[in-house]
């Protein structure tokens, strides 16, 4: 390295560890010292003779690309040709802050200049932190590019004089490309810093200036309470020449519209997607719309079909209800226009939906919203501006007491719980246009023109966000019917349950959306925040352990975020994915559990980081857990591990029958600690997943759900055997639910004491109605037998009486000769069949 580019260098990385100080202000853990050094640390060591071509090539390789990379920047071409505009910008900004009276500007005015210099914070912020992350990549660059010079000049001065000069050149060409491509990473890096070194001014600059009117808000806010004008009857004759009304006028348009104009300039690709996504919506509400016919025609899409009846309402609706998702820290001017070009959609959509008895609120909440819109427009200190703002308070509580007092009784209207809330919000308005009359006549403005507008901003977000929910949720019941979407297997089967998710989730971020909304109108939003941070921050301390309700909070939503996704998960995998491939028996099951555990796994692991619990600290706890393994965990860890079992081995699946001991049913559910099996007689049987490895087990439907069918019968001695086997053989091929393959036959099993013995086996495909089947195979069974003329005996015993004891002659009143009749009687109605017993029991009568 030559002694002028080792004094560039020394400065250059002076400048880039000064400005990129910035990144060190933040505490960081130390690192561990290190007991060897790094390879900077270490001298170079000298290239042998015989590997200098080799390495000479991938260095020159080397500083080639190193040098490509230097000018390859379009990002700092960017902020250098940004650069002369935004400062003016922030000179305009800053005179415009400095020539006005913070302590006299209203609530709406301060948060006008907080929103542009948190604009300015963000620009500069987004410009530091590249030009930050370029810098330090050049940095990198010129401390390799050093380590090759330092290479190659060991090289240089370890060499022998005999060496041959085309290997002198190598070397000396070398370091002289090393020596200009870092003189152009030092030209380059000085540019980089000299933008940053500027941008760092701006930026203490913009700090400072947000930090002014920060302040400014919070005495705003403190002060509200207290009179910051004259009372209203004696401001109008007050005239000490503290301001001129036309040209506070023309200085509030014209900082409107500077506001704007920057703001669109410096944005242009977000306008941009903004008008890209009204596109798409006006194209997916124009298809909806084409099938209006279809839609009304089931009762149940018929209110969907009316929420969705203007195309090109609700797609202009929608664009711009979602207006701050584009624009997060636009000008207040520029949320005021899109909340006054909503009014047209809204007046067009909503009367569709409500009560014909509600379309006249509406229109009189859009009139006066509109009128407090244009008394925003004018100057806050002038009188005409409190006396414009005590018409519209006054008018709006006469609207309030008029609908709360009568929108109980409102004939056609549910009294559901939403409706009671809008009367309760209702009666709370009045309270609050109340004191904001009284504030106005008793010289608190501020404080007036705070509650007016809170209140009417409030009630005309909730009804924006109600046309919203209707909106959204008839394009979501639409969309769950068309052919596309009901091609997805899961999304047709779960419609009804995301339908309703779906619903309550939308409720839920409307109602939030409201809530955040009114806190921020009501310049409540920053005491909340920060009363909820105390709240979270809380920490509960016991010994070494601390626990802050923030933690607790982030782990318990963070579980449940995980198992909503792998309920998803699993039902996507089993409904829409695994079915789409060939896989063997089990497998789907298997990858679909595996998914779901896995994802809970990881959401625990998450949800243990975020709460700032650390992993190696779980050390410990292992180690108890595996003592409580040793001793009492022993059965659930057997009963975990055979879970796993089953779900890689697979030896049954949700579904089939399995036979084990004394339970015979269908296997419901494989947990991965026990199973269930549901029983024929309906009760569900916890097994633990132990005695389903460990049992002897039957499955019944392991490879198919093939079940053998037996029906056993007899018929008389005298019956020709091949005769019964045909008729048994022609039965079972005619019963539908047998299968002809395997082919159904006939036995003939032996001679019974009473009957020929013949066994029926058929297969069928249907076994959980194999029962069913059975009985009506022996039913045809028996009909084609009594059809054929073969007798189905029953069994027959002899029976011959020797003799009959006096003694029991005497006492049953019977002589000898009876007695000798009456079993020969009996020995012949044993022998005989019915019809001939009967004919004895007559006789007897007789």
């Amino acid at each position: 390295m030559t002694r002028r580019t080792s004094s560039l260098l020394g400065p250059a990385v002076v400048i880039l560890v000064a400005a990129s100080s910035s990144a060190l202000q933040q505490p960081v853990e130390p690192e561990p010292a290190q007991t060897e050094p790094t390879s900077q640390q270490e001298a170079p060591v000298a290239i042998s003779i015989s590997e200098i071509p080799r390495r000479a090539e991938e260095s020159t390789v080397r500083l080639d690309e190193i040098e490509r990379t230097v000018p390859a920047d379009p990002g700092v071409e960017v902020i250098a040709a940004e650069l002369p505009g935004w400062t003016r910008l922030l000179d305009e900004e800053q005179a415009e802050v400095e020539r006005r009276d913070l302590s006299a500007m209203s609530l709406r005015d301060l948060n006008e200049a907080q929103n542009r210099w948190l604009s300015l914070s963000a620009q500069v912020d987004g410009w530091l932190g590249e030009l930050e992350v370029r810098s330090t990549a050049m940095g990198s660059a010129l401390e390799e590019i050093r380590g090759l010079e330092e290479v190659w000049s060991t090289t240089q001065q370890a060499a022998t004089g005999d060496l041959p000069g085309p290997v002198r050149d190598t070397i000396a060409n070398v370091l002289a490309r090393a020596d200009n491509v870092e003189r152009a990473v030092l030209e380059r890096l000085s540019v980089v810093l000299s933008i940053q070194s500027a941008l760092g001014e701006h930026g203490v600059v913009v700090r400072a200036h947000l930090g002014r009117l920060d302040g400014a808000l919070r005495e705003a806010r403190d002060s509200l309470l207290r009179a910051d004008a004259e009372p209203l009857w004696s401001a109008g004759t007050i005239d000490d020449g503290r301001y001129d009304s036309s040209r506070a006028l023309t200085g509030h348009f014209g900082g409107t519209w500077r506001s704007l104009r920057d703001y669109s300039r410096a944005n242009t690709d977000r306008f941009a997607a903004h008008a890209l996504t009204f596109l798409v919506l006006l194209w997916l509400f124009t298809a909806l719309a084409r099938r209006k016919e279809h839609w009304q025609q089931r009762e149940e899409l018929q209110s969907s079909s009316r929420a969705l009846s203007h195309p090109f309402a609700n797609a202009l609706f929608l664009t711009l209800l979602l207006s701050r998702l584009f624009y997060p820290r636009a000008p207040l001017g520029l949320y005021e226009l899109n909340r006054f070009l909503l009014l047209a959609p809204l007046l067009i959509i909503l009367p569709r939906l409500v009560y014909s008895s509600m379309r006249g609120p509406l229109y009189g909440l859009a009139a006066l919203y509109f009128g407090d819109l244009v008394v925003d427009l004018l100057p806050s200190e002038a009188f005409v501006t409190r006396l414009a703002q005590l018409t519209l308070s006054t008018i709006v509580l006469v609207a309030l007491l008029r609908f709360s007092s009568t929108g109980r009784t409102a004939p056609g209207h549910p009294q559901g719980r939403w409706w009671r809330a809008a009367i309760l919000a209702a009666r709370a308005g009045t309270v609050i246009l109340g004191v904001s009359i009284a504030a106005n006549l008793l010289g608190r403005a501020r404080l007036s023109s705070l509650l007016t507008e809170g209140a009417l901003a409030s009630a005309y977000t909730a009804v924006l966000l109600f046309a919203g929910y209707l909106v959204l949720q008839g394009l979501l019941t639409l969309l769950l019917e068309t052919r596309a979407l009901r091609s997805f297997e899961s999304l047709r089967i779960k419609s009804d349950v995301i339908r309703g998710v779906a619903t309550k989730l939308l409720r839920l971020v409307a109602l939030g959306s409201w809530v955040w909304f009114t806190l921020m109108t009501f310049q409540l939003l920053s005491p909340f925040i920060d009363a909820a941070a105390n709240v979270l921050g809380f920490t509960l301390s016991v010994g070494a352990l601390e626990i802050s309700l923030g933690d607790v909070v982030a782990l318990l939503a963070t579980i449940y975020l995980s198992i909503v996704v792998s309920r998803m998960a699993r039902v996507i995998l089993e409904e829409d994915v695994l079915p789409r491939f060939a896989l063997p028996r089990g497998v789907p099951s298997t990858i679909s559990k595996l998914a779901r555990y896995t994802i809970v796994f990881i959401g625990l692991v998450v949800a243990l980081v975020a709460a700032g619990i650390e992993l190696n600290r779980l050390a410990l706890l292992a180690g108890a857990l595996g003592v409580g393994i040793g001793f009492g965990l022993q059965n659930i860890v057997n009963n975990f591990v055979s879970g796993i079992i089953l779900l890689f081995e697979r030896p049954i699946q949700s579904g089939d029958t399995i036979e084990l001991d004394t339970v015979f049913g269908k296997v419901s559910r494989i947990g991965i600690r026990s199973s269930t099996v549901r029983t024929f007689e309906g009760a569900e049987v916890i097994v633990p997943n132990a005695h389903l490895i460990d049992g002897r087990l039957i499955n019944w439907t392991y490879s198919d759900r093939l079940r053998r069918l037996e029906v056993r019968v007899g018929v008389a001695y005298g019956s020709r055997p091949q005769a019964v086997l045909d008729t048994l053989l022609q039965v079972a091929k005619k019963h539908d639910e047998i299968l002809q393959e395997p082919v159904p036959y006939a036995i003939f099993d032996g001679f019974g004491e009473s009957s020929l013995d013949f066994t029926l086996r058929a297969w069928t495909a249907n076994f959980d109605d194999f029962l069913r089947i059975r009985s009506e195979l022996a039913v045809g069974v028996h009909d084609a037998l009594m059809r054929a003329g073969f007798e189905i005996p029953f069994p027959q015993r002899d029976l011959h009486v020797k003799s009959v004891p006096e003694t029991v002659t005497s006492v049953m009143g019977l002589s000898s000769t009876d007695s000798a009749n009456t079993a020969n009687d009996n020995a012949e109605s044993l022998q005989s069949g019915p019809e001939q017993a009967a004919t004895i029991e007559r006789r007897r009568s007789r």
